[in-house]
């Protein structure tokens, strides 16, 4: 396994992505891996909007007890044509940043969007596909919150 990772500020997809197929270029080229199983990108998001479930489009009943407001530790996998998309929600959630802001706190929203190889494909389909994936994982995200919440989180929205 080969991550690549970035902290806050988030540099934005056109950086990101071109550091992914340098990185992925430079690993194909020690030819320690000649096959790929599948490739992934991994969403990490803490907006302290919403702080509940509320602000999310999702409705979670046990019972007669709504779960909304409620501490939650909820997984699922959605398959979608020839990805599959693994959304961890947590809420509440606090991190502890090192600097000067103290932390965040709010819903947390973990999804990796997992592309795996069919026979015959490899290195070739990550760099055809990236920009696909990213997509998928990006609507995925967006589809999770609420048109109120996304009036609130003001997001910025990448060409």
């Amino acid at each position: 396994m080969v991550s690549l990772n970035y902290r806050r500020p988030y540099p934005g997809w056109a950086k990101f992505s071109c550091h992914i197929r340098e990185l992925a270029e430079a690993i194909q080229q020690t030819g320690l891996i000649v096959l790929l199983e599948r490739f992934s990108l991994k969403f990490v998001n803490l907006p302290e909007q919403p702080v509940t479930l509320n602000g999310l489009n999702i409705v979670l009943r046990t019972g007669q007890y709504e779960l909304d407001a409620r501490p939650i530790q909820l997984m699922t996998e959605i398959r979608e044509a020839s990805l599959i998309h693994v959304i961890q929600i947590i809420s509440p959630a606090e991190i502890k940043l090192s600097g000067p802001e103290d932390g965040l706190k709010g819903v947390l929203l973990d999804m990796e969007c997992i592309k795996p190889m069919s026979e015959g494909e490899s290195w070739d389909v990550l760099n055809k596909r990236l920009d696909e994936v990213h997509k998928a994982g990006f609507r995925m995200f967006f589809d999770l919150l609420k048109p109120e919440t996304l009036e609130v989180l003001e997001p910025e929205y990448e060409g």
